[in-house]
C-alpha cells in the first residue's frame, strides 16, 4: 500500500506529472558545489515549480506559525542589519564567500530553509528514494574527499600541523562536520540493516571520508565524533568494534597530527586560533549584554566587535559559535523558533530511533547521531550561516527528519 499522508497521495505533487523528489535527488549535486547560492538558486526554482503546478489544496505548510514567526522577525532583523541601516550594500560574485550583506543571510539562512522545509515536508520519503538520496549523498562525500586528499598530494603529501586542507568548499570546520555527519549516517545503515543488505558503498565511504576529517585538523569535529561514537557505541556494541576499525587504519597514518591537535587542547593557551575563539565568544557576550531580546542585525557581529573588543590576535569575522551567533543577530525573540524546530526535531527522532519498523529505526538513528554532533559543533563554528552550504544541507536534513516523524506518526494512527 502507498503511504498517503493527511488522506491524499502526493507521491507526484506536480500537476504536470513530474514526481518532486526526482529534484531532491539532484539536490546534493548542488549542496556539494560548496556555495550557498548555487545551491539556493536550484531550490528557489524548484520551489517556484512546486508552487505553480500544485494544488494549492494538497501542499501542507508543516510548523506554519512558527516558520510565519521566523519570517516576519528575520525581516525586521533586516531592516536593521548595519548594511541596510548604514546604508552600505555589499554584494560581490567575485568574492562570493566574503558576503556580507544582510539580504544575502537573510535569502540563505532564512528564506532558502523556509523553501527546503515546504517542498520536503510535502513529498513521501519512502525506503527506496531514502536509499537513493543517500547513496547520491555517499558518492559526492566520495568525491569531496577525493579533491582534499588531492589538494594534500599536490602539495607534496606532507603530514604536518602547518597545513590544514580545506578541500574544495574551502570552510574547513563545515566540510569536515558535513564529511563527518555522512560517516555516521552511514554508520547507522550499516548498523540498522537487513542481513543480505549490501553495504560495501557504505563501508568505502566511510573509510575514505575519514582522510579529509583529518587533514582538515577540525578538533571540533573530532570531538563531536568520538562523543557520538561512545553514545552510540552504549546502545550498540558492535558500533564501537566497526569504530575502532575505521579510525584505526587511518589513526597510524595520521599519528603524530592526532598527537599535536589533542596538546593543542592541553595547553591551549598557547594555540593562537583557539584564543582567537575565545576571544570571539567573550566579544559577542559583551554585544548580548547590551541587545539580548531583540537582535542587532545579519552578520552584524562582524560590523561591531571592535566597538567592544580590540586586541584579536586572529580574524574573527563571526562568533565563532552558532547559539551565540544566532543570539547576536536576531536575539532571543529570533533565537527561540529555530532552535525550537532543531530541538523539538531531535527529540521526536530520537524517539524514532527505538521504532520496531527497521526503516525508520534506521534513519531515526542516523538523524539523532547527526543531531548530536550538530549541538556539539554549534559551539564552534556559524552553521547557520552562508559559509559553503552549511545551512542549506542542515535544514534539508532537519526537514527529511522533521518529514519521516510526520510519516511515522500517521503509520501508528493508521492515516494510510
Amino acid at each position: 500500500m502507498q503511504l498517503r499522508v493527511n488522506s491524499y497521495s502526493i507521491r507526484d505533487i506536480f500537476s504536470i506529472g513530474i514526481d518532486t523528489r526526482f529534484f531532491l535527488l539532484i539536490l546534493p549535486v548542488f549542496i556539494s558545489a560548496g556555495k550557498w547560492y548555487i545551491s539556493g538558486l536550484f531550490i528557489l526554482i524548484l520551489f517556484a515549480g512546486f508552487i505553480l503546478f500544485t494544488d494549492y489544496r494538497k501542499v501542507v505548510f508543516r510548523e506554519f506559525s512558527v516558520w510565519i514567526w521566523i519570517l516576519l522577525w528575520s525581516f525586521y532583523i533586516l531592516m536593521k542589519s548595519p548594511v541596510i541601516y548604514q546604508g552600505i550594500i555589499y554584494f560581490d560574485f567575485n568574492y562570493p564567500d566574503k558576503l556580507y550583506d544582510a539580504v544575502s543571510y537573510f535569502s540563505g539562512t532564512v528564506l532558502v530553509p523556509f523553501m527546503i522545509f515546504t517542498i520536503v515536508t510535502n513529498v513521501v520519503l519512502d525506503e527506496e528514494f531514502m536509499n537513493q538520496l543517500f547513496e547520491i549523498f555517499n558518492i559526492c562525500a566520495i568525491g569531496l574527499s577525493f579533491y582534499s586528499i588531492y589538494q594534500f598530494i599536490s602539495i607534496g603529501g606532507i603530514i604536518t600541523d602547518k597545513i590544514r586542507i580545506a578541500g574544495f568548499w574551502g570552510d574547513l570546520n563545515i566540510i569536515s562536520a558535513f564529511l563527518g555527519i555522512i560517516f555516521l549516517f552511514n554508520l547507522a545503515f550499516v548498523t540498522n540493516r537487513l542481513r543480505n543488505e549490501k553495504i560495501v558503498l557504505k563501508l568505502v565511504t566511510m573509510l575514505i571520508v575519514l582522510i579529509p576529517i583529518y587533514l582538515s585538523q577540525t578538533r571540533a569535529v573530532w570531538l563531536s565524533m568520538i562523543f557520538v561514537l561512545f553514545f552510540y557505541g552504549l546502545r550498540k556494541p558492535k558500533v564501537l568494534l566497526i569504530s575502532i576499525i575505521m579510525i584505526g587504519i587511518t589513526s597510524v597514518i595520521f599519528w603524530k597530527l592526532i598527537v599535536y591537535k589533542l596538546l593543542t587542547v592541553v595547553y591551549f593557551q598557547y594555540d593562537i586560533s583557539t584564543i582567537g575563539r575565545l576571544q570571539a565568544w567573550y566579544t559577542s557576550l559583551l554585544i548580548l549584554k547590551d541587545n539580548f531580546l531583540f537582535g542587532n542585525g545579519f552578520d552584524s557581529f562582524f560590523y561591531l566587535k571592535d566597538d567592544y573588543f580590540s586586541g584579536f590576535l586572529v580574524f574573527v569575522p563571526h562568533s565563532h559559535n552558532t547559539y551565540l551567533r544566532s543570539l547576536v543577530e536576531t536575539g532571543l525573540i529570533g533565537a527561540i523558533p529555530v532552535y525550537y524546530l532543531f530541538f523539538s526535531t531531535f527529540i521526536k527522532t530520537y524517539k524514532m530511533s527505538s521504532s520496531d519498523d527497521l526503516f525508520y529505526r534506521k534513519y531515526g538513528t542516523a538523524f539523532t547521531l547527526m543531531f548530536i554532533t550538530l549541538s556539539i559543533v554549534f559551539i564552534f563554528e556559524p552553521f547557520f550561516s552562508l559559509y559553503s552550504n552549511s545551512s542549506t544541507f542542515i535544514w534539508f536534513f532537519i526537514a527529511l527528519a522533521y518529514q519521516l516523524n510526520i510519516q511515522r506518526n500517521d503509520l501508528i494512527s493508521g492515516v494510510t
